[in-house]
């Protein structure tokens, strides 16, 4: 009978232990699906961001091409003006030259007359 309480004895701390044991299994397992769904989320979040990323890039790009084009159109609207600036003053000089050669010319005749 001693030895059989004994056995007893022994079995139920084997059971403890092993119902301890399963318990801490099942905090793990848990524990492992929590940092797994975790994981998923971080990943998803990053997908997420490097899409916005690659979006906000070729918005980017498109902005400076955008930029670029603006400013060769400003070049080459100054150029067109000072072009036509130039012409302008070189219209407004030989209009003066021909003002003062009509002038000398009314001047001539005045003096001959």
């Amino acid at each position: 009978i001693t030895e059989l309480e004994s056995e007893v004895e022994r079995l139920r701390g084997d059971l403890a232990r092993r119902e301890h044991d399963e318990d801490e299994a099942q905090a793990l397992r848990d524990r492992v699906e929590e940092l797994t769904q975790d994981r998923d989320e971080v990943s998803r979040v990053l997908r997420s961001s490097r899409d916005e990323s690659l979006a906000l890039t070729r918005a980017l790009e498109e902005t400076r091409a955008q930029i670029t084009s603006l400013e060769r159109d400003v070049a080459r609207t100054q150029s067109e003006k000072l072009a036509a600036e130039e012409q302008s003053a070189a219209a407004l000089r030989e209009a003066h030259e021909h003002a003062e050669a009509a002038r000398s010319a009314m001047r001539g005749e005045h003096e001959a007359a």
